[in-house]
């Protein structure tokens, strides 16, 4: 009984977050190929921007899983928040990323479910590892740790309950 570890995912799961990386990694390199483009990361904040505003609760159909994807992508291309109150827009950005849940429509099979929820962990983590450190750039004196230290124990008390979840190259 019990829940599955990392090491039991089905090779589905595994092919299918191996090619999320892989893309994502190729969105990066092709980012750091026109690092001046100003069109590029004009659309890579653009994205950023869209996708954390669709991030959503249950019951979505998968949406939640394409925008948690895109902004994965986004940051990792480089994408940056609006400098508009930015650090609590990152919180913000945290928070929802936390509390998004993945849904599935009806009739969907298993195998797709589990390949599902591995992109789901690995865009998740992923994001989150990509916006933690730019909450800290933006707060580099640490005047502002109390808006964050919340959503800092949130994530601590979520990858401590879903490390079984993540694959293996999330961590």
């Amino acid at each position: 009984g019990g829940r599955a570890s990392g090491a039991t995912r089905s090779a589905l799961s595994s092919n299918v977050s191996a090619l999320v990386a892989v893309l994502v990694s190729q969105l990066r390199v092709l980012s750091r190929s026109y690092p001046s483009s100003d069109a590029l990361s004009g659309a890579v904040d653009a994205m950023l921007g869209r996708c954390a505003d669709a991030l959503s609760g249950p019951g979505d159909g998968g949406g939640s899983l394409k925008s948690l994807v895109l902004l994965f992508g986004a940051l990792t291309c480089g994408g940056d928040f609006s400098k508009k109150d930015k650090l609590r827009t990152m919180v913000v950005v945290c928070n929802k990323i936390l509390s998004t849940e993945l849904s599935f429509p009806s009739g969907i099979k298993k195998d797709s479910k589990q390949a599902c929820r591995s992109i789901f962990q690995y865009a998740k983590w992923g994001s989150l590892s990509l916006i933690l450190p730019m909450i800290r750039e933006s707060d580099p004196s640490g005047e502002l740790l109390s808006l964050v230290e919340d959503t800092y124990q949130s994530i601590v008390k979520d990858a401590k309950t879903s490390v079984d979840a993540t694959p293996v190259v999330a961590l």
